[in-house]
């Protein structure tokens, strides 16, 4: 298991509207505790005073990178 399919399932065990009876997340189930780990992080940005779309913009470069590298 990543790291990312360890966090997303924090958030699906502990998150809002977590429907899972498995402990397993759905894709659907997954996305929305994907979007809530997102939103976090932007409200941690935020209030480091940092730009939550410089740093998606980063970010969204190096996973390009990481895919056209088949790094990941």
């Amino acid at each position: 298991m990543t790291q990312v399919e360890t966090v997303i399932g924090l958030y699906g065990d502990h998150g809002a509207g977590s429907g899972s009876r498995t402990g397993r997340l759905g894709v659907t189930e997954g996305e929305e505790a994907a979007i809530s780990v997102i939103t976090d992080l932007l409200h941690w940005l935020s209030a480091h005073g940092r730009d939550g779309d410089d740093v998606l913009d980063r970010a969204q470069v190096r996973f390009e990178a990481e895919v056209s590298e088949g790094s990941w």
